[in-house]
Formats: structure tokens, sequence, C-alpha cells
């Protein structure tokens, strides 16, 4: 069967006991003590823990070499006790994986993976070589280590151990209200951190985007390179920067290449 038109990969819910497996495949963590109250968060809420054998290593940028970090990978993948992944955090070096993944073994142990920023790469080439949905959520090293907003951590957790639908999500605050065409929209929700989709690119771990719902996160990316996405194949595109009045001038530049389409 054609791998566009495979049926996505979801994985088990959540069920109190389960094991979580803790790895770090992209920047080492420079207070090893945040992994400790990561774990210790995990556990409060009745699941047991696991680390990743690499986990704590450092090389330069890096949390260890990418086989060290590609292996820990595969271990919690094969790992049948494991149902669920969670990184500790990101930084960079996720694209240096890709190649080194036996995406098969990974096709034939669905299971949750948990991460943002940098971990977008992964999560991507994860969608497209296995068609495994990952949660694009709080890491072990970061917010799980400090006290997560309200919001965030009820949704996390009704995402990892509901199989009902969401529904229609009451946001704490206000959104901004500004779009390019007025209406409603259907479609797979895709994206992830804007420098790390943009690194996915043309290569062998770039998803169909057509008809998707493209969602993009980033704090400190220049509004100029941000709006060069308005010619992408995606139906919707949003994007958050450091402000407001940023938000609003990146979308006025959407709205004026859309316009003139």
């Amino acid at each position: 069967m054609n791998r566009r038109q495979r049926s996505p990969l979801k994985p088990t819910r959540l069920k109190p006991g389960d094991l979580i497996g803790i790895i770090s495949p992209s920047s080492p963590i420079a207070d090893s003590t945040r992994i400790e109250k990561g774990v210790r968060y995990l556990e409060s809420l009745g699941y047991r823990t696991t680390v990743g054998k690499h986990v704590g290593k450092m090389r330069g940028y890096l949390a260890g070499t990418d086989e060290e970090r590609a292996a820990d990978v595969h271990e919690m993948f094969s790992d049948r006790q494991v149902k669920a992944i969670v990184c500790v955090r990101g930084g960079y070096g996720t694209p240096r994986l890709l190649p080194l993944l036996n995406y098969r073994l990974i096709e034939r142990n669905p299971k949750i993976f948990v991460g943002f920023s940098d971990v977008t790469a992964l999560q991507l080439a994860l969608w497209k070589k296995c068609s495994l949905i990952t949660f694009h959520g709080p890491m072990a090293g970061v917010e799980m280590a400090n006290a997560m907003d309200s919001f965030t951590e009820e949704m996390l957790w009704r995402c990892l151990t509901s199989n009902k639908p969401l529904g229609e999500l009451t946001l704490p605050e206000e959104p901004l209200d500004l779009s390019l065409l007025p209406g409603v929209a259907t479609g797979r929700l895709l994206g992830g951190n804007l420098s790390l989709v943009v690194s996915v690119l043309g290569t062998a771990y770039q998803p169909d985007f057509a008809g998707a719902l493209v969602f993009l996160e980033e704090i400190t990316e220049e509004l100029h390179i941000m709006a060069s996405i308005r010619r992408g194949r995606a139906d919707i595109a949003a994007g958050r920067s450091k402000s407001h009045e940023e938000v609003e001038q990146l979308v006025d530049s959407w709205a004026t290449a859309w316009t003139s389409r």
C-alpha cells in the first residue's frame, strides 16, 4: 500500500503504572537535577520511569554522539514494557539522527512520543516514515521540571490518557483574532518548530503538507524568514512570534501574498 494512503498509527493510551522512557535526542541539559525533577513529576502521577543509557552525556552542543542518541531511541521503542517516550529537552541535533534510525523497528512498536522544539525534525520523520502520531508537548527536563501552567498540564494528560476526542477547546486566554480568510477548516495537524520544519523540506523526511493544518512555534525568528512560508502548500499556517504586534505584521505579509496569487 502507498505510504501516503496508510492509516495513522495511533499509540495506545497511557494507564496508571505504565512505564515511561526518557531520552535526550538533542542538546544536553546543564543541570542534571532537572532530569530528576522531571522523573519525580511523572512518578508522582503514578507512572514508572526508565532513563536512557546515554541521557546525561555531553558532546559539545549534543547530548552524546549521534550513534548514542539514536541507540536510546531504538532501545525505548524496542522495549515492549515502555508505553511512552518523553524527551528531556530540545536544542540542536535531532536532524542528525534521522538517517540512523530503524524506522521498521519503530513502526512495529508504535508508542506515545512527546517533545517539541528541536524534536520537531524527529517527529516529522516518524510521521513520514511510519505514519506514527506523536505529541507536541512538555518535556521532562523543562516544563515537567518546573510548574506547568494548568491548561498545558490538563491538555497533555487528556491527550495521553484518553481515547475520546478532545472536542472544542476553551483557551485560557483570548486568542488573537487574526486570519487571512474566514471560515472553518479541517485537515491533519502537522508542524512544530519553524526552523526544524524548514530543515526537513526537500528531504526524504518531509511529510506531505498538502491539505494539512500547519502549526508553527517560534519565538526568536526574524519576520522576513517567517513570512517566507507563505508560498507553502499547506491550506492554513499559524505562527507565534515575540509579540502581538509582530504577529500582526506577519499576518499582513501573508495576506498581501495571498491576495496577489
